[in-house]
Parts: C-alpha cells; structure tokens; sequence
C-alpha cells in the first residue's frame, strides 16, 4: 500500500511540473532555498514553487549541500534568499 502512496503522488508531482515546462516561462531554471540556523546546524529550506516541488520528490522538508551543489551541477541557478531588513 505504501508503495502505491508514494506511486501517486509521484503522478501527482509529475503533472505539477507541466506549468514549468510552458515556453513562455522562459526555461527557469532559478531554484531558490533559504539557508537557516537550527541547532548551530545550516537547514536549506525551498523558497520558490521549483525547490518545493523537487522536495517534494524526495518527502523531505529540507535540501542536503550536497544535493545543491547537484542541482547546481545538473544546470539549476541555485540562489540563496536573504532577509530584507523588514523581516529581521
């Protein structure tokens, strides 16, 4: 059963990335992710609508460095979102 789970939401994720592939879009390939602090430990956290829906494939909340750099590797502009001062 669980495999059939994750099986459709895998389905689920697939079909989400069809907006993403739009020509108009202009091939974005920016994937955003927030870098915070927890337990002295840096968290990456998905900042944009494509760093969520490919964490979406793993069922984590956060992204390793070495799945970044990856990313980065594979073509994706991996940018860090940083606080304005507002939100300090």
């Amino acid at each position: 059963m669980e495999l059939n789970r994750r099986s459709n939401e895998m389905i689920d994720v697939l079909k989400n990335t069809r907006k993403f592939l739009n020509p108009e879009d202009n091939w974005n390939f920016d994937f955003m992710v927030e870098a915070v602090q927890v337990y002295g430990k840096e968290l990456y956290y998905p900042a944009n609508d494509r760093a969520e829906l490919f964490l979406q494939l793993t069922g984590k909340k956060t992204y390793s460095k070495d799945e970044l750099k990856i990313l980065q590797k594979v073509g994706y502009n991996v940018i860090f979102k940083t606080k304005t001062l507002e939100e300090i």
